[in-house]
Formats: C-alpha cells, sequence, structure tokens
C-alpha cells in the first residue's frame, strides 16, 4: 500500500503526457483515444491493486507468524507513526521502548498482538474480493485460536477489543479506506461471537454446513462455564433460566433450516413447555405455529402430488 500510490501516479503520467503533448488548445479531443487510456489505467490500476494488496497480506501474514515477528513490527509501526519514522537509535524512540518493554515481553499481549494481525489479514482479503466462502477455512482456524486464549487475552483492549480501523498498523500502512468498506464484516478482533453473528455463520448457512449446530453447542458450554466460574448462584441461575433456553432455541432454528425440522419441532416445544415464563416464549409460540403449519402444507401438497399421479 505504501507503494501503491507511487507507481499509480506514474503510471497515470505515463498514459496522459502522449494526450497532453498532441493536444493543443482549440484542437478537438480524441474522445475514444482518452477513452481508450482511461480503460487501459483502470485496468492496470487494478493489477497494482491486486498484486500489491497480495504482497501486504503475505507481509502481515509473515510477521503474524510468531510473537517476536510481531513484536518487531509493531515496533516499526509505531517508530513510523508515533515517531515520524525517526531512525532507531532516536532518543525517542528508544526511551519509548524502554518504558513500554514489560508490555512488549508480555506473553498474553504478545499472542494478542499476533492475532490482531492475523485477523487483519483476514479482513483485508476480503476487502481485496475474496469470497468468504474462500476464507472460510482461515476464520474458523482464527476463532478456534482466539477461544481457546480468549480468557488469558480478555484485557488486551488495544489488540483485540478496538476496532480495527484503530489499528496501528491500519494507521501506518494506510489501509482506512479499505477496512472501511468491508461489510457484514467483525471489526474487533476479539468479539468471537461477532465473527460468527456477522460472516461465519452465514455462510455455513448458506452451505447448509451442520457446523452451525457445533457453533452453538460450543457457545452454551462456554457460556454455562463463565457462568459457573464466578461461583454466584445468580449467574448460573440466570445462564439456566434466561441465557441457555434463547440459545436452545437459536440451535433449534437453525436445525430446522438444515431440514430437521422434526427434531426441531420436538426440541421447540420441549423448551416452550419447561421454559413457560420465559420473556419471549409468546414469540416462540407464534414461530412454532408458523413452522408447524408449513411443514403440514408441504406434507399435504407432497401427500395431493402422490395421489394424483
Amino acid at each position: 500500500m505504501r507503494k501503491i500510490k507511487i507507481q499509480l501516479a506514474a503510471l497515470s503520467a505515463s498514459f496522459y503526457l502522449p494526450l497532453l503533448s498532441v493536444a493543443q488548445e482549440g484542437e478537438k479531443i480524441d474522445v475514444n483515444a482518452v477513452l481508450s487510456s482511461l480503460k487501459a489505467i483502470k485496468q492496470k490500476h487494478g493489477e497494482i491493486q491486486k498484486s500489491e494488496g497480495a504482497k501486504l497480506v503475505n507481509e502481515i501474514t509473515a510477521n503474524a507468524a510468531s510473537p517476536a515477528a510481531a513484536v518487531g513490527y509493531y515496533e516499526e509501526a509505531a517508530r513510523a507513526t508515533k515517531f515520524d519514522g525517526q531512525n532507531r537509535e532516536n532518543t525517542q524512540f528508544v526511551e519509548w521502548k524502554h518504558k513500554e518493554a514489560d508490555r512488549l515481553k508480555d506473553k498474553n499481549w504478545q499472542e494478542a498482538l499476533r492475532l490482531h494481525l492475523t485477523y487483519l489479514a483476514i479482513a483485508l482479503q476480503r476487502s481485496n474480493g475474496a469470497e468468504v466462502k474462500d476464507l472460510l477455512s482461515q476464520l474458523l482456524n482464527y476463532t478456534k485460536q482466539l477461544m481457546t486464549r480468549q480468557d488469558a487475552l480478555g484485557v488486551q483492549d488495544e489488540m483485540l477489543k478496538h476496532p480495527l480501523g484503530d489499528s496501528i498498523f491500519v494507521q501506518w500502512l494506510q489501509l482506512g479506506g479499505q477496512i472501511s468498506k468491508l461489510e457484514k464484516w467483525e471489526m474487533s478482533p476479539g468479539n468471537l461471537d461477532g465473527i460468527f453473528q456477522k460472516t461465519i455463520l452465514p455462510e455455513l448457512r448458506k452451505q447448509n454446513d451442520p457446523r452451525v449446530i457445533e457453533y452453538w453447542d460450543m457457545r452454551i458450554q462456554k457460556e454455562s462455564s463463565q457462568a459457573a466460574s464466578t461461583q454466584r448462584t445468580f449467574d448460573v441461575d440466570k445462564f439456566n433460566q434466561n441465557t441457555k433456553p434463547k440459545l436452545l432455541w437459536s440451535r433449534s432454528v437453525d436445525l430446522a433450516a438444515l431440514g430437521q425440522k422434526s427434531k426441531a419441532v420436538s426440541e421447540m416445544l420441549a423448551l416452550i413447555k419447561n421454559n413457560p415464563y420465559h420473556p419471549d416464549v409468546n414469540d416462540w409460540i407464534e414461530k412454532l405455529e408458523k413452522l408447524v403449519l408449513s411443514i403440514s402444507d408441504t406434507t399435504i401438497s407432497n401427500t395431493s402430488g402422490s395421489t394424483e399421479n
């Protein structure tokens, strides 16, 4: 990205100079020639962006491969953005490194930094035009890493809780425009549920992938453990009486969407019977009625078709 603007400027000049040299004041503009040049510039622009974008993703991914590389990359970003790119021996930069020494050596902070870079690389691939289906394995691998380390890394606000738009790397590499254009994408690298809800689950549902159900099982287990870890009866009761039924309902909705409607109906009915005072129960009843009627209509239609044949 740091090189793209220079290359594009040189590219534009190379295409426009011939036109400017032959066009005199008062002469008619060769519309076809101008349009042809613009088309060529646009094509070359796209090629350069794609090439440089891929190089940048590779660069970020390489620096996310180890804590040491990630820290070195962070120091370069800090030197460029906080100290105007001054040399490594500059007094202010050396003093900053000394002041930040404990944090830079902290294993949890280093891991949060590495995950931050990993997620940024995936986000850039998406902004460069990659389809979510092609990023799915990377996203699932990332969320697996995040989930196993989330409790230990929970306090690393700068790296995992702040949105990508605030990232020191986005500022350094001038990626704000690309990041801001992302749609249906979780901006916080540490928001596990947000990444699933906005990006992963919609793609899994599109593919009728049973891993949708695995997500709900994982989330139920995770939130159950979190409630139990507080050792407060209030938190456990709140989870069992309110949160868990809501999660189980969502799981059943996805189960029905996967084609397992009979099992989904049974689970939904059990949820309603076992949680008659849940704040969502009236909404559940209405939705279950619609689901049962839709199944009934389909059955009647299929039966009628069989009889006619």
